[in-house]
């Protein structure tokens, strides 16, 4: 791409970067980031920047008798502006034509390799031209920009490599035993397959009707009917076994469904919801992402996915102060390191992390600690492949221990509601609620055995999920340290990147049906 003229330079020197979106060419896409030494075939370029996630560069170059921008693929230039004598910076959409477009061997459209074809006049396609080419303001924008576009690139990659595993759920469920077989009281679970009868043998010759009545495929089409229905009321026993409390037998149930019939999204939603009614949040996201992979659009699956998250979250987090153990707090910092002390003999973790910190969740920051007696110094790691120069604006606190202290935190379920009642976590009526309420406040009563602590707890649920406002807020993550719009989004962007693409400085102008430049319609004619 040949745009514009001198150098494109700040007072403190060159652009660290910049950032290009809006060409249909999507390797094209991206942040580019400087290089301190220009390849070969562009010997003549005072300024080199390459695409982070391909093989694109964007140069400034000699070209005409004056300097322009050009961008480069395979050591041909692809794109270019005219040289307007006024321009500092690479400019974008119309300002753009086609230089060369080398024609691909096989016949297709679309950009080829050098040496593949021959090198054709330029065609002009508004599509592929690049609608947004911005410059990165500092290398603190420039190391975020390549951490958030790398994890973009990488969720979109992993969404669109999901597949659903036919073979994951063959195995079923192990097989009840003598005492809970047959007994839907004790949450038994029904055989998968009807005993078999002993057929009637056949008379007046009809041996070969027969066999050709099992030539036909009919007897494949009953089997497979069969299984149909026993895959059917295998999940209907495993939703009403749940919704009775018994989450266990329940996700026995469900897994045998899914041995005869693991394609049905309905049934791995119920597992998920089983596993959480059992506590295990991570065992229900392995499910929903089943579900994901088979039908993306499945009603309900981004908020069970936003609860199953939110689930998870509470199991990570630990106690702000626990006896034997003291908050440590560094605060932001500008630099890749800090320095921090302890008041205490206490240990402190290798590593912490947004599970690990007191506080906010959006950020995906990492630390290592390296200590020292009471002496800590505290140093952000690289994300993504890209070292963090430039420090971290979270507020950073964590939580260190005495040695005896230091059993594990994690796993409790107080802040969950749903696991202190031990009501489904998709309850319907305020009499399942009342009677997961009455059981609860006996078991955790002082004068029953259980603490004023456990008693508080439990009260605490019943207000919040009595409530319906209270109840929504809970189900989307409202106490797990961040704004709910912020958590889903959080959440979401992993499982559906395509509706979250990163746009650091908003939609492209190619989205808003652009004009073309004056000398655009001067080459059309």
């Amino acid at each position: 791409m040949r745009a514009g003229a001198g150098a494109f330079r700040t007072p403190s020197g060159p652009a660290v970067g910049f950032f290009v979106d809006g060409s249909s060419i999507d390797d094209l896409n991206g942040v580019y980031a400087r290089l301190e030494r220009a390849p070969a075939c562009l010997r003549d370029a005072d300024l080199v920047y390459k695409n982070d996630d391909s093989a694109w560069l964007l140069a400034r170059a000699e070209a005409g008798g004056a300097a322009a921008w050009v961008f480069v693929l395979d050591c041909v230039d692809r794109f270019g502006d005219e040289y307007h004598g006024h321009a500092r910076a690479p400019g974008e959409g119309g300002d753009f034509e086609h230089l060369y477009r080398p024609r691909r061997a096989d016949g297709r459209s679309g950009l080829a390799a050098a040496g593949d074809g021959a090198v054709a006049a330029a065609v002009q396609d508004d599509a592929e031209l690049p609608w947004l080419v911005r410059e990165l303001p500092g290398q603190a924008f420039m190391e975020q920009a390549q951490v958030k576009y790398r994890r973009f690139r990488q969720a979109a990659r992993e969404s669109s490599a999901r597949t659903f595993d036919d073979e994951k759920y063959a195995a079923g469920a192990p097989e009840p035993t003598p005492a809970d077989a047959g007994d839907d009281e004790a949450g038994g679970i029904p055989p998968a397959t009807p005993e078999p009868t002993e057929a009637p043998a056949p008379v007046d010759g009809s041996d070969e009707e027969a066999d050709e009545q099992a030539d036909d495929g009919s007897d494949e089409e009953a089997d497979e009917a069969t299984c149909a229905q026993n895959a059917t009321a295998l999940a209907d026993e495993g939703s009403r076994l749940r919704r009775a409390g018994k989450a266990d037998d329940a996700e026995a149930a469900l897994l045998a469904a899914l041995a005869l019939d693991p394609r049905s999204p309905s049934t791995l939603l119920e597992l998920a919801k089983a596993c959480l009614d059992r506590g295990d949040p991570a065992g229900a996201l392995e499910a929903l992402e089943d579900v994901l992979a088979l039908d993306p659009r499945a009603r309900g699956l981004d908020a069970w996915l936003v609860f199953a998250a939110a689930a998870e979250r509470r199991l990570e987090e630990l106690p702000a102060a626990r006896a034997g153990c003291e908050t440590v707090r560094v605060g932001p910092n500008h630099g890749p390191s800090k320095r921090a002390a302890l008041r205490t003999d206490a240990t402190c973790p290798r590593l912490v992390d947004r599970d690990g910190w007191l506080g906010g969740w959006t950020f995906d920051d990492r630390f290592s600690v390296d200590q020292d007696g009471r002496d800590l110094v505290v140093t952000r790691l690289p994300e993504m492949g890209v070292p963090m120069s430039h420090g971290w604006a979270l507020d950073l606190e964590f939580v260190c221990c005495a040695q005896e202290a230091l059993g594990d935190a994690r796993g409790e379920n107080s802040r969950n509601h749903y696991r202190v009642l031990r009501v489904p976590v998709d309850f319907a009526t305020d009499a399942e609620l009342k009677a997961a309420y009455r059981a609860a406040s006996l078991a955790a009563h002082p004068d029953r055995g259980g603490s004023a602590a456990a008693f508080s707890a439990v009260a605490l649920a019943h207000e919040c999920l009595a409530d319906a406002a209270c109840r929504r807020d809970f189900d989307a993550g409202a106490d797990v340290g961040v704004s709910l719009e912020d958590f889903r989004e959080t959440v979401l962007k992993k499982y559906f990147p395509g509706r979250y693409p990163y746009e650091p400085f908003g939609a492209p102008r190619h989205r808003r049906r652009p004009r073309r430049s004056p000398r655009h319609e001067r080459v059309a004619r």
